[in-house]
């Protein structure tokens, strides 16, 4: 997930199109990898309990990626504080959920 906030804020940073069609790509992937990141967890579930943390981890990263587009929309316009306030607020509910949710099923893992 650090790796996809960083995508976006990279996003946000760059000024020209050809810079940000080029993070836009970054972004891609790092969503790509999040997403299946959070699915390969799923397999590893041994409980409802777990399963439902995973769900709303991946639930999570979901809301978390479909709320980018507002986001994008203020980064392409190059409106740089507007998007920083997004990414820094509208954003960040999604990435409290997920971190909430990732640490309580580490502290449910054998050892955690």
């Amino acid at each position: 997930m650090t790796d996809l906030r960083l995508a976006y804020r990279d996003h946000i940073i760059v000024q020209t199109e050809a810079e940000k069609k080029s993070r836009e790509e970054a972004i891609k992937a790092a969503e790509d990898a999040t997403r299946k990141s959070a699915d390969a967890y799923l397999s590893l579930a041994s409980s409802d309990r777990e399963r439902e943390l995973i769900k709303t981890i991946k639930e999570s990263v979901e809301g978390y990626v479909a709320s980018s587009s507002q986001l994008l929309v203020l980064s392409r316009a190059n409106k740089t504080e507007e998007a920083g306030q997004y990414l820094s607020a509208e954003m960040r509910s999604y990435s409290v959920k997920l971190k909430e949710a990732t640490t309580a099923l580490v502290e449910k893992a054998p050892g955690g």
